[in-house]
C-alpha cells in the first residue's frame, strides 16, 4: 500500500541515499526506511519478450516497513526483497 502496485518492478539503485525515520502513529510506533528507488514503467512493456530495464524506469520515493506490520494495515502486496 505504500509503494502501489508491483513490488518487484521497483529497483533499489547501487547509490542510493536511504533514511531511518520513527513513525509514531503507524502500528503505535515503528521504524521505516525512505529512499529514492526506480520504478520500471509497465506502460512500456508493449507485449516484447526482452527489453532494457534502464530506458524505461523512473524515480520514486519508496518506503519499506517491517515485515511483521505488512500484514496489520489495508490491503497490498509485499516484497521481502529488491531488486538492484
Amino acid at each position: 500500500m505504500d509503494n502501489g502496485t508491483n513490488p518487484p518492478g521497483i529497483i533499489l539503485p547501487k547509490h542510493s541515499e536511504l533514511n531511518a525515520e520513527y513513525e509514531e502513529y503507524l502500528l503505535v510506533g515503528i521504524v521505516v526506511i525512505i529512499g529514492e528507488a526506480m520504478r520500471m514503467d509497465e506502460g512500456e512493456w508493449k507485449n516484447t519478450l526482452y527489453r532494457p530495464v534502464e530506458d524505461e524506469t523512473k524515480a520514486i520515493q519508496m518506503k519499506a516497513i517491517p515485515y511483521y506490520a505488512w500484514c496489520n494495515r489495508d490491503p497490498g502486496e509485499t516484497l521481502v526483497g529488491m531488486n538492484g
